[in-house]
């Protein structure tokens, strides 16, 4: 409880908008831990905390990443090359090792060999290959590689004294658009509320590595400062940049025009590690930042120190530099306690050095040309000045001229905030927008993801309960323990299969439509059945073989039952065949599977196949009625079926039937009458936009209707009432699933969900799921649930492939195959 004490002093000590809703603990199914080390996720970020000595954090910290690692490192390497991405990745190695490796500190070094002995040992690959300290540098040398190209063209051939390999800048980075990565800025004194400093970032990169920026790492080493960062799998250091030190040291800082290469010095990573891990103040920062620098990534930096209530631009060339400080009242552009960042160099020295040579051809970068990010930052500054809070921060880093449409986070924290070593943060575009994946970044990276706005929430250094209670633990986690990474598992296939009886029969009457109907359609049910049986020498169904056939059974049952709450129901005896309707088929059809379903359990299976056979091959072709039907069996079994036959066909409903009959897709007939309605408690906007996507996807199935969307705050009860209602968003999130998920055979968690025994509790999977509409049990209740903003969406982009099965209850756990099951009460 210590630390929500401490958020709660951190919220009484500054305002922040009643906007944000008051962090607890992690769900603890979500949380995985390796010794003192753990990992959970929250709102799109995934939370890592490690600690002790360099090899032994970085041994946790590759066991407890250890599949993002993996994904990270093909990432990358796709990225840079999508035609040749091993190839590349060799030849970036080689590279990393002659002009970068020997340039990391050995306490660096021995956490990088922690990390990829750690993610090895838990299944980490590339290529096949297990990783070593070569592939984890890369990960935190990307930034500095991707610019190696460019720097090199302007450095003079003498001052590249160490032999490189060719490097290929990637063509995404190059279609990017040049060094438009970041925003930063800082506050104090004059322009804050408080007096105290208001420290804000924003990232900004192209979709694929972004996607991999979610990592907010706890490091407590055993040597330095505790510190958190916003980094990637495998980084040791804040390539973003943003962290927060418990000497009260944040940095954060934005790219500019590349500068001149020097082969001689320190990578920008080791840099930037030592003065997250050891800076004690804005010139021990400054000192670490610029001794040796190698010049790649070239950037402004902006510096805060919280103990002393300062804040600091340093623009960074290669051999030159410049420093502001707060403490010298050294202000741009008259923009007292102010300093902002946004790509583009204000220093003309450094400017100077992004040419090779002021004897070459004619540059303009002699002048200084602001963008419309400067005017913006110094407008909003003017109108605020004086009165800059944590709010202002959230008003900043929303605002759209500073946020891009490349933007892939924001964060911002006070100094009461730093000195608990918290920030808000918002993991994906901050305006609210969802990033698709272009055409051609779909050829390029088939694994690429949509980059989904998630909420705002604090990022923070408290330790969860290592004793909390779980459900049972999540199989679709990662075990740390694990050595091998297991492959996602096949999706469920249909073999071929040969005829469980033989013969099409014609029905006498009306009346025997039923059987005829349904002589057909349970015929390739029982065949799979047996087709899947008589491939093992046990004849046992696996779990799953069973699951599939319960769901093609309870179509039958659902297609029944749609109309039979509609008040269509009538007994199978009293069928009327109707051109100008469709609906009575649907409970003939229904009925009547589910009738020879019930008759098989009671006369035995390897009979009743055997009887159905030979009934078949002797009617083929023929009319045939039920009452030749009930006689035939009667006198093959020597039973009296006539009670049977009668409670089936003379009455209305389903003998014995209970729960609910609604499939995920039983609206589907009934478009006019559904509607769809988002969650608004949490997720907003990505639920508002999984709602449109669903929306679209059920209008390109076969009626090209299109299903209204509302708000769960929106809907009336008399809507309620009258529709079926396709919800989107967790309990948590929709106020009608938090409201009706009794209804479900599913239990929520706060980050996590039980069904059909098991528990799930990776951010990325999820669930579609139909229950009864307690509010008129005519219709359905569908839940569209994923445990983050981003997996509820790609549920909706299921619909939209037509991928999910038509099943009670469809569970996708995360790189697993789907499940589809009916629940034990529904049959």
């Amino acid at each position: 409880m210590k630390f929500l004490a401490n958020v709660l002093l951190t919220i009484i000590c500054f305002s922040i908008s009643p906007l944000y809703a008051a962090n607890t603990f992690p769900d603890p199914n979500t949380v995985q831990w390796w010794q003192s080390a753990y990992r959970y996720s929250q709102k799109g970020w995934i939370n890592l905390h490690i600690e002790g000595a360099p090899y032994e954090r970085g041994l946790q910290h590759g066991r407890l990443l250890a599949p993002e690692i993996a994904d990270y490192a093909q990432a990358l390497a796709k990225f840079t090359d999508p035609e040749a991405p091993v190839k590349t990745w060799e030849k970036t190695r080689r590279v990393v090792n002659i002009l970068f490796l020997n340039g990391f500190t050995q306490e660096q070094l021995t956490e990088m060999k922690g990390i990829a002995d750690g993610a090895s040992a838990a299944g980490a690959r590339f290529n096949n290959r297990a990783l070593d300290v070569t592939d984890i540098a890369i990960l935190n040398l990307s930034n500095e590689l991707d610019e190696l190209e460019d720097a090199l063209a302007i450095t003079p051939a003498s001052e590249q004294n160490k032999p490189s390999a060719k490097v290929t800048q990637p063509a995404s980075i190059r279609n990017f658009g040049g060094p438009i990565r970041c925003n930063a800025f800082a506050a104090v004194g004059p322009a804050t509320k408080d007096g105290k400093i208001v420290f804000g970032h924003i990232t900004m990169f192209s979709l694929y590595p972004a996607t991999f920026y979610n990592v907010w790492i706890d490091v407590k080493p055993s040597k330095g400062h505790h510190f958190v960062m916003q980094t990637t799998p495998g980084g040791i250091q804040s390539g973003m940049d943003y962290s927060i030190n418990d000497a009260g040291i944040m940095l954060s800082e934005t790219s500019v025009n590349q500068t001149k290469f020097d082969s001689k010095g320190i990578p920008l990573a080791a840099r930037i590690r030592q003065a997250q891990q050891y800076a004690t103040s804005i010139e021990e920062a400054v000192a670490i930042l610029t001794n040796k620098n190698n010049g790649l990534a070239t950037a402004e930096w902006i510096l805060a120190d919280v103990k002393h209530n300062e804040i600091a631009l340093l623009t960074l060339g290669t051999h030159k530099s410049k420093l502001y400080r707060s403490s010298k009242k050294e202000w741009i552009a008259g923009a007292e306690g102010f300093y902002w960042s946004n790509n583009n160099t204000k220093d003309l020295d450094i400017r100077l050095e992004t040419i090779s040579s002021i004897n070459d051809r004619p540059s303009p970068v002699a002048a200084f040309k602001p963008e419309q990010r400067d005017g913006v930052w110094l407008k909003l500054y003017d109108q605020y000045k004086g009165k800059i809070d944590a709010d202002f921060a959230h008003k900043l880093l929303t605002t759209p001229e500073i946020v891009a449409s490349v933007s892939v986070d924001a964060k911002y924290t006070t100094s009461d905030m730093a000195n608990q070593l918290t920030t808000w943060a918002t993991f994906g575009p901050p305006l609210g927008t969802v990033r698709y994946p272009s055409t051609d970044d779909q050829h390029d990276f088939p694994n690429i993801k949509p980059l989904i706005s998630n909420p705002w929430t604090i990022l923070h250094s408290g330790t969860p309960p290592k004793n909390a209670t779980r459900l049972t633990n999540a199989v679709d986690l990662h075990n740390p323990k694990n050595p091998v990474l297991p492959p996602p598992a096949a999706e469920m296939s249909e073999p071929d299969t040969k005829p469980a009886w033989h013969g099409t029969l014609l029905p006498k009457t009306d009346a025997d439509i039923w059987l005829t109907a349904a002589f057909a359609n349970y015929e390739r049910i029982v065949a799979l059945e047996k087709t899947w049986r008589h491939q093992k020498q046990d004849q046992q169904l696996t779990q799953n073989e069973q699951n599939h056939l319960d769901v093609k059974l309870f179509y039958y049952r659902s297609l029944y039952d749609l109309r039979a709450r509609a008040g269509l129901d009538f007994p199978l005896a009293e069928t009327k065949m109707n051109f100008r309707d469709d609906k009575w088929y649907d409970i003939v059809a229904g009925k009547g599977v589910l009738l020879l379903a019930n008759l098989r359990n009671q006369l035995g299976k390897d009979n009743f196949d055997r009887l159905m056979n030979n009934f078949g091959r002797a009617q083929a072709g023929k009319t045939v009625s039920v009452a030749q039907f009930q006689a035939y069996l009667e006198n093959g079994t020597h039973k009296d079926l006539s009670s049977f036959f009668d409670l089936w066909i003379k009455n209305t409903g389903l003998p014995n039937a209970s729960g609910s009959p609604f499939s995920i897709f039983t609206f589907d007939s009934e478009l006019d009458h559904a509607l769809i309605v988002y969650g608004t408690q949490d997720d907003q906007e990505a639920n508002q936009e999984a709602a449109k996507n669903l929306q679209q996807a059920l209008k390109r199935r076969k009626h090209n209707a299109v299903v209204p969307i509302k708000a769960d705050t929106d809907i009336s009860e008399e809507e309620l009432k009258s529709h079926h209602l396709v919800l989107i968003g967790r309990p948590d999130s929709n106020r009608l699933l938090a409201r009706f998920n009794k209804e479900f055979p599913v239990t929520f968690g706060a980050a996590s969900f039980q069904a059909n025994g098991q528990t799930y509790a990776h951010p990325e999977s999820g669930l579609v799921m139909a229950g009864d509409n307690p509010q008129n049990r005519r219709f359905s209740l569908v839940a569209v649930a994923g445990l983050s903003a981003l997996a509820t969406l790609s549920i909706t982009q299921e619909f939209a492939e037509g991928t999910l099965p038509n099943a009670p209850v469809v569970l996708l756990p995360s790189n697993q195959a789907t499940v589809e099951y009916v629940a034990p009460t529904s049959l």
